[in-house]
């Protein structure tokens, strides 16, 4: 029997078919009103795959490097 957990459902796209760039811009509108002290990684993917209507689990190191770029690019 297969394991439920790892299907993803069919009316969702693989995240593969999302470019870097555009994640990288839907990355900035979640984060640029967010608290960046109380914000995850998680919860941010977790947006994205609402947004994009995508599984992006796959992408989780990719996620965490632009999300990271995006931190670093801002004022302090």
């Amino acid at each position: 029997m297969a394991d439920d957990s790892t299907t993803v459902p069919s009316s969702l796209k693989v995240g593969p078919n999302i470019n870097t760039d555009e994640l990288r811009r839907q990355i900035a509108v979640i984060l640029k009103d967010a608290n960046l002290e109380e914000m995850t990684a998680k919860t941010v993917r977790q947006q994205l795959e609402t947004n994009l209507k995508c599984d992006l689990s796959d992408r989780k190191k990719e996620l965490h490097d632009l999300i990271m770029e995006f931190i670093k690019a801002q004022p302090e």
